[in-house]
């Protein structure tokens, strides 16, 4: 494999510190194998694997470069590098500075040393630009404009369902659980419960539930009327001894039950937030936990500090004993607000826990202006802008990335009746299917993509 192209040669050379000694090649982009690749053997390559993905990312370039949102930040001047535009000069002068960091080895540390690069071989490994002019139009131009390319496909009713299960799958706790699993064929490796359980039958399942009932209410005795913790729970029969006539734990651990415990809240409360990698059985029932304890801090004379749950929760991993106390966020936000005084941007009031699409138009108003750098003079009250970022933030959030921003491009292509010179219909249908993929991978499930 040798590379022949000058800047493909750069760049393979900075990532895999492999050093090609040609000269470069007139028609030759590169040998592999012994074949020649030609620039249009590649382009062809490129345009049937990728070809889509280009089109989109150009036609976002042109899309932002074109537009009204260029001419009102930029005017009408694309002559980056003379462009007497205040803007543009600022873009201009970062570069500069940009110049001044890597002549002085500001850079090194990324890998780019003035003494193994050139300026000019900098720009192209760290932007792909082959020019000053390009660095500040793909860095700074277009980055300026991306945000106005998605602004106008934000929208409230996209993401109405979303809100409406954040707020009804709430939770927020501090949990340590003690867990209960098997290792029935004594390889050190936990069996996955739920097939264990599903595959007892006659006898064994008898004897499985027997001890489970028993090691159960030996465990409850020991929280209870001992007020041992769990790590002082584990620590005991970890010390136990099989052939201990005494020993409580003998017959569970003869069977194949060990315990465990393990504090689930020991970098960060564990919330509906933080919990998408968790079992779903586990979730679900550290959710019933929580909703247990919120009525009884309501209701209660004397409410609860902490909360153990008294039935166990199994999942693929064993059964678990939870304990809890009040997480950071344990109050669930609410976007209730009553603005008699007036003191907020109207439309800010509320009368249900869910942000009403008034109260999220507003916080979208804040939010956007925030990442274009501008000043606003909405106003909401904190606790209905705490309820949004909690219900409906991540959503905001998933626009503003490179497949947020793909997306927008995918469907600017398609809103403006595409033609290709070739295989028209099969390449638009595959650009519809690139459209779905965005939005999935890019967006929680029960998102509604605007038909129009």
């Amino acid at each position: 494999f040798e590379i022949f192209e000058p800047t493909f040669k750069l760049m393979y050379e900075f990532q895999k510190d492999v050093k090609f000694d040609n000269q470069g090649h007139e028609t030759v982009v590169a040998t592999y194998n012994g074949n020649d690749i030609t620039a249009t053997d590649l382009f062809n390559y490129m345009e049937s694997s990728i070809g889509t993905y280009y089109t989109i990312e150009m036609v976002k370039a042109e899309a932002l470069l074109s537009s009204d949102y260029f001419t009102e930040i930029y005017g009408t001047d694309h002559d980056y590098l003379n462009s007497d535009n205040v803007k543009m000069a600022e873009h201009r002068d970062e570069l500069r500075t940009m110049k001044g960091t890597f002549s002085s080895d500001g850079y090194a540390a990324y890998g780019f040393s003035s003494s193994s690069f050139t300026w000019e071989e900098f720009i192209v490994l760290a932007f792909g630009a082959d020019s000053e002019a390009n660095v500040i139009r793909d860095l700074f131009v277009i980055g300026n404009l991306q945000p106005s390319l998605i602004g106008d496909s934000i929208q409230y009713a996209s993401a109405a369902t979303i809100i409406q299960e954040q707020i009804d799958t709430y939770f927020n706790l501090n949990v340590e659980h003690l867990l209960v699993f098997v290792d029935r064929d004594k390889d050190f490796s936990p069996d996955e419960y739920n097939a264990y359980v599903d595959g007892l039958l006659g006898d064994d399942l008898t004897e499985y539930n027997a001890l489970l009932v028993s090691l159960e209410n030996l465990i409850k005795s020991k929280t209870g009327v001992d007020e041992k913790t769990f790590t002082q729970i584990v620590t005991e029969f970890n010390d136990s001894l099989i052939d201990d006539v005494d020993n409580v734990w003998a017959q569970y651990k003869a069977f194949g039950f060990y315990i465990m415990t393990e504090n689930l809240s020991a970098s960060a409360s564990l919330s509906s937030a933080n919990s998408a990698n968790y079992d779903e059985d586990f979730v679900a029932g550290t959710k019933a936990l929580y909703d247990e304890f919120v009525l009884a801090v309501k209701n209660d004379v004397t409410p609860p500090t902490k909360m153990y749950d008294d039935e166990l929760v199994q999942s693929d991993f064993g059964l678990h004993f939870l304990l809890a106390t009040k997480g950071t966020a344990f109050d669930q936000p609410t976007a209730v607000y009553d603005d008699v005084a007036g003191d907020y941007t109207e439309g800010s009031s509320g009368t249900t826990v869910a942000p009403s699409e008034s109260q999220v138009e507003l916080y979208i108003a804040i939010k956007y202006a925030e990442t274009i750098g501008e000043a606003t003079d909405i106003i909401l009250p904190s606790s209905v802008y705490a309820a949004i970022e909690a219900y409906y933030g991540s959503v905001y959030s998933a626009y503003f990335t490179t497949s947020g921003y793909s997306i927008a491009s995918a469907e600017y292509i398609l809103a403006n009746n595409p033609v290709y010179t070739t295989n028209g219909a099969e390449r638009i249908a595959y650009l519809e299917d690139v459209l779905d993929v965005l939005y999935s991978s890019n967006f929680p499930e029960g998102f509604v993509v605007d038909p129009s």
